[in-house]
């Protein structure tokens, strides 16, 4: 089951990202912004068609950068193997430098017994009706109840990266794996 009990909001940039390189200035099509950063691009097979999403197989531990736009989502699949005894957790972070709240970019990630889903940039009411804008999220999705498995168990993640935006909405997506989870 996907659960937000360990779910947090941040100001800071992507672990492993220097600030300088969250700028709202788009790259272009394809470009790349560093070793680590993989953008959907027609090179790797992955170009978007007007109203069909393009599918990535995802990698850990690897940024990913896109637009996403009423007419172009993006879903990304990320798959490991748990091992008997063993508790891991994953952990999504979005960035989006779109401060247009009426198109934000939709994150939808999707469990074998799950579906959780929110929005960037994130709109928090605090106490006396001050507003606050997230430009990055990130959650948790804690791992589902131990099983009596003997074997290892295939385990498969979608993330959906979409945006009603007409003119397209920049993001980054980092999903990494969290060892020895555990919530006290």
């Amino acid at each position: 089951m996907v659960s937000q009990r360990v779910a947090s909001t941040r100001r800071r940039g992507l672990p492993g990202i220097a600030r300088a390189t969250l700028k709202p200035a788009p790259a272009p099509e394809g470009a790349s912004e560093g070793p680590a950063l993989r953008s959907p691009s027609p090179q790797d097979g992955s170009a978007s068609r007007p109203g069909r999403g393009a599918h990535h197989d995802a990698d850990f531990d690897r940024i990913y950068s896109g637009v996403v736009s009423l007419s172009t989502e993006n879903i990304y699949s990320f798959n490991y193997t748990s091992q008997p005894g063993q508790v891991n957790a994953v952990r999504v972070y979005v960035n989006s430098s779109s401060e247009n709240l009426d198109y934000p970019v939709l994150v939808v990630v999707r469990q074998q017994k799950g579906v959780l889903s929110w929005q960037v940039p994130l709109l928090f009411q605090g106490l006396y009706q001050r507003s606050y804008s997230y430009q990055e999220v990130s959650r948790t999705l804690c791992p589902s109840e131990a099983t009596n498995e003997t074997g290892p168990l295939e385990q498969l993640i979608f993330v959906d990266v979409a945006s009603m935006a007409p003119l397209g909405a920049h993001y980054k997506l980092l999903v990494t794996r969290i060892k020895h989870f555990q919530l006290q």
